[in-house]
């Protein structure tokens, strides 16, 4: 009898387990849209740090190597846990020509000082339209000649990092940060040619005023917004009193 009852009772469960899985299949990466999965490969670097491990990913299979080249994979690109033996040809090689980082929003090379102007320059010239964040500290190579590169070609850019580049003239780049860049909030440019070393009386001079009329135009700028603001605010008020008297009568 105990036989008899068991029976149906493992027919039972088995059906169960049998509904249960079909109920809740498990998600296997060959059931994922391209898109969804572009969106996982894009969270590899953030979690990691490095661009290592999602660039070892394109070993997987055909699909990972094209998806993996797709520009809504790459939002940011951080080198400067490579900086020690990153050279122009390993970091072209990364960048390549297809258009991968095209879509870039921070780019950081700090403490990269194997990188010559060259590497850098083709990599703005792909992702320089989007790009907001740019970090060269400590790129001891680059020149002045790549901060007007990044002038031209990264309009946007909301930070920007030269700390240590010694070969950027400090005057230059402050002035093409005023003329191209209106929306910067940082920059930092310790250690540029006229704030490191030795430093005749006359370049810091220069140097000196042209910060002064920096901060002056930049105060002005402050108090003619300040100025907008408090005239916006008393048309409101004004608006809202006059608008309050008509309803009442």
């Amino acid at each position: 009898d105990k036989l008899e009852v068991s029976q149906p009772l493992d027919s039972l469960r088995r059906y169960i387990r049998f509904a249960l899985e079909k109920a809740h299949p498990v998600v296997q990466l060959t059931d994922l849209l391209d898109d969804e999965l572009q969106l996982i490969l894009s969270r590899v670097p953030l979690t990691n740090g490095s661009p290592k491990q999602l660039l070892a990913l394109s070993t997987v299979s055909k699909r990972f190597r094209k998806l993996i080249r797709q520009p809504a994979v790459w939002c940011d690109l951080d080198l400067s846990s490579h900086a020690s033996f990153l050279t122009d040809r390993i970091m072209l090689n990364v960048v390549r020509n297809d258009g991968a980082l095209s879509l870039l929003r921070s780019v950081c090379l700090s403490g990269c000082a194997r990188v010559t102007d060259a590497a850098v320059c083709r990599l703005l010239s792909i992702c320089g339209p989007t790009l907001q964040h740019l970090d060269l500290q400590g790129c001891t190579l680059i020149k002045t000649s790549t901060v007007l590169h990044a002038a031209v070609t990264c309009p946007n850019l909301t930070y920007l990092d030269l700390f240590g580049c010694t070969g950027v003239d400090t005057l230059e780049a402050l002035q093409l940060s005023d003329d191209h860049w209106p929306n910067l909030q940082q920059l930092f440019l310790m250690e540029t040619s006229r704030l490191s070393g030795r430093v005749s009386q006359a370049s810091f001079t220069e140097l000196a005023h042209a910060v002064e009329e920096r901060r002056t135009r930049w105060r002005a700028a402050r108090a003619a917004e300040q100025q907008q603001r408090e005239l916006q605010q008393q048309i409101e008020v004004e608006l809202a009193g006059g608008g309050g008297g008509g309803v009442g009568g």
